[in-house]
């Protein structure tokens, strides 16, 4: 017989955005192993010249035929040498504790100890990280991955959290590159990654008051793509405003391309509502 925790990481509800269209699934869509999207890199065709693949930015499909020279000679890189990198990531198995997993069943929105899911929270965009990612093994990382919808629910999340003895790692983007999402190889406890891209819903906007009441793990391109729809903007972008979120922005005090103009991130922030 399936038990309440087993169900509890089989279901899976779709991600919606405050338009109601699916938002883009991070295992279908970015890589594991690096940056950005799987169908985006740099390749050396066979006439020598380097094409960015993919269809997601200005230059994707075209030729740059002056790029492998420039690598070659400004940054040293070696273009006739093939880098091993390992295609099946070591993870060791989940510890689980099946009285907090109980608790949980049906009272959170989504959880999974997939491998390549846990592997995916266990680590940001460090160089130290993409490393072991591509030829390592992390000592440490998450046992499982919680998808939360809303406030009432990391309150819930939290408490049990504290009930159990469990260890929760918020996480927004995965961007960070201070090495905050690295789990703690001496921790015995299980750890659980508190996915946040489920609360993105843009609650209201006051135009009068130039104000808006966002949700935090909004990831910054649907934050100014759902923003733009009443003429208005957030003004902060970070390199990673594609990928990163609103909560992780808010909580490592980003700073963006913009800040000359809209300031840095706690000078956009007029209110937070946190839960601990």
């Amino acid at each position: 017989m399936e038990s309440a925790a087993d169900r509890l990481l089989r279901l899976e509800r779709v991600m919606k955005n405050t338009a109601g269209e699916p938002i883009r699934n991070k295992e279908q869509w970015f890589k594991h192993n690096g940056w950005g999207y799987k169908d985006t890199e740099f390749v050396i065709d066979s006439d020598g010249v380097v094409r960015i693949t993919g269809n997601k930015y200005q230059f994707s499909g075209q030729k740059m035929p002056k790029f492998k020279e420039w690598a070659e000679k400004e940054a040293g890189i070696d273009t006739s040498k093939e880098v091993q990198i390992q295609t099946n990531i070591p993870i060791d198995p989940p510890i689980r504790n099946e009285a907090f997993l109980k608790d949980i069943a049906g009272k959170v929105d989504f959880a999974t100890d997939a491998r390549i899911t846990r592997i995916d929270h266990s680590h940001g965009h460090s160089l130290q990280e993409i490393y072991i990612l591509r030829h390592g093994k992390f000592e440490r990382t998450v046992d499982l991955v919680v998808y939360i919808a809303d406030h009432n629910q990391a309150e819930f999340l939290i408490k049990k959290a504290i009930e159990h003895d469990v260890v929760l790692i918020p996480y927004g983007g995965g961007t960070n590159v201070t090495e905050a999402l690295m789990c703690d190889k001496t921790e015995t406890r299980m750890i659980v990654s508190v996915d946040m891209t489920r609360m993105s819903k843009i609650k209201w906007i006051d135009k009068n008051n130039m104000m808006a009441c966002v949700e935090a793990g909004i990831i910054g391109k649907d934050l100014e793509r759902e923003l733009s729809k009443s003429g208005v903007m957030c003004g902060h972008e970070p390199d990673s405003v594609e990928f990163s979120s609103l909560g992780g922005w808010v909580s490592t005090r980003a700073s963006g391309m913009k800040k000359n103009r809209y300031g840095n991130i706690d000078d956009i922030v007029i209110g937070i509502k946190i839960a601990t």
